[in-house]
Order: C-alpha cells, then sequence, then structure tokens
C-alpha cells in the first residue's frame, strides 16, 4: 500500500513535454499554399544574432518511474506503436540523468521554447508539458510536423529582392510584419519589400532530431523537462 502510494505521489512529481528545436541552421523553406502581396519598394530591416551555449553538466544520476499514461503506453501493443518510436519508449523505464538532460535543453530548446523562466517563447512554452503522457512526448519532439497549433505555424516570407527567411508570425502593424525566431529574436520585414507570404505545414522545430538524439538522449530530456516543469507548477502554486 505504501509503496503505491509513493509512487503515485512520484508519478504526478514527474509526468510530460513538447519538442524543441532551435538553431539557425535548423531553419529552412518550405511552402503550401500562398498569398502574393504586389507591392512597392522598400528596405527590409531585420534583427538576427546567433549566440550557442554550452553548459558543462555532472553526471547526477536519477531513477524516476514513468507516470501512469506511460506505462499504459508502454503497455499498448507493439503493433500500434510505430518502430522508431519503441527504442525510445524503451529508454524511458531505465535509470535518467537529469543533469544530462539540462544540458540537451540548454544547447538546443531553450533557442525556442521556455521552461520555468529559462528559455524563449518562440514555440510552445513546456510549463504543462509534464502532463503528457510518453508518446505524446515522443511524437512532439520527434516527429514535430505531425500536429502543429495554429498559432505555432511557420510562416515564409520572400522579399521583393529574393531574399526568404521564415518564423513564427506575430499579429501584422499596418507597416510591417514580425517573424518570432530563435533566442527570442525578430525579424522585422516592411509590408512594402514583401513579395510572397506562404504558411508552411512543416515544423519550425527540426524533423531529424531522432537521428541525431539517441534514445538516451531523449530520455534525459523529458525526465528533465518532467522533473522542471513540475517544480515550477509547485512552486507557483504555493506563492
Amino acid at each position: 500500500m505504501l509503496r503505491a502510494f509513493n509512487f503515485i505521489i512520484t508519478s504526478l512529481i514527474a509526468a510530460s513535454v513538447a519538442g524543441c528545436g532551435g538553431n539557425a541552421s535548423w531553419i529552412g523553406v518550405f511552402s503550401s499554399t500562398s498569398v502574393t502581396n504586389n507591392n512597392t519598394s522598400g528596405r527590409t530591416e531585420s534583427q538576427l544574432v546567433d549566440t550557442p551555449t554550452n553548459v558543462p553538466h555532472p553526471p547526477v544520476l536519477y531513477d524516476l518511474p514513468n507516470s501512469e499514461p506511460a506505462a499504459q503506453n508502454i503497455a499498448t501493443s507493439l503493433s500500434a506503436t510505430p518502430i522508431w518510436m519503441r527504442p525510445f519508449l524503451d529508454a524511458l523505464s531505465q535509470t535518467k540523468n537529469i543533469e544530462r538532460g539540462r544540458a540537451l535543453f540548454t544547447g538546443a530548446c531553450r533557442n525556442c521554447h521556455r521552461l520555468g523562466t529559462d528559455g524563449h517563447h518562440v514555440g510552445p512554452h513546456l510549463a504543462k508539458a509534464y502532463l503528457k503522457s510518453d508518446r505524446e512526448l515522443l511524437y512532439d519532439i520527434l516527429d514535430p510536423g505531425r500536429k502543429i497549433a495554429p498559432e505555432y505555424q511557420t510562416s515564409v516570407v520572400v522579399t521583393l529582392d529574393g531574399f526568404t527567411t521564415s518564423g513564427i508570425r506575430e499579429p501584422d502593424s499596418h507597416m510591417n510584419i514580425v517573424l518570432r525566431r530563435e533566442n527570442g529574436l525578430k525579424q522585422i520585414i516592411l509590408h512594402t519589400d514583401i513579395d510572397v507570404v506562404r504558411q508552411s505545414d512543416v515544423s519550425l522545430m527540426p524533423s531529424n532530431l531522432r537521428d541525431q538524439l539517441t534514445p538516451d538522449d531523449v530520455a534525459d530530456l523529458i525526465a528533465y523537462v518532467r522533473h522542471c516543469g513540475a517544480a515550477h507548477t509547485n512552486q507557483t502554486a504555493n506563492q
């Protein structure tokens, strides 16, 4: 009885994270439908800075049990699980290194995602990501284009002089549009400079992370996001 109670409490503190991304080299140009804007000439104003972060981390190990939804997902028949997901699900049942997960978040994810007081709001905020199941989190991280919320859809802009850029579009002003970019930076483009604006059905987040991250990498990252998300929520509730 006591073991079951402890497991439930621990599970509530360790629940799930949406994807990561955030490196200028990952931002590509894609198109689906397009809208043409016939404008006169002008000038493009942009603000772009690349500030990569590399933070060392000590090998601190934690053994965190999966949440109950995660356990149910792992118990789901293998026929309903994509082949590529199986080793990542398996890794989530092993011992995780939260400090290593912190380094992974700091090195890339925080460029576009915010967790607690850390990071930038380009993609979805991760404060409530820990409430998701493991399966949802793996899809968010490793197959980000599967489901994109309208407010995080990528816009691709082509200017009259042939310059192409992309980002998350903010509400327009009467003079320009603003694209939200990695590291919290914003790119301002005058309406008079724009030739075409396209809505992309491809996520701004990189789609090849399953080839770049090992199952252990993803397990550590999810453990860190769950740990910090739950801790931040509890701290906020107690204030």
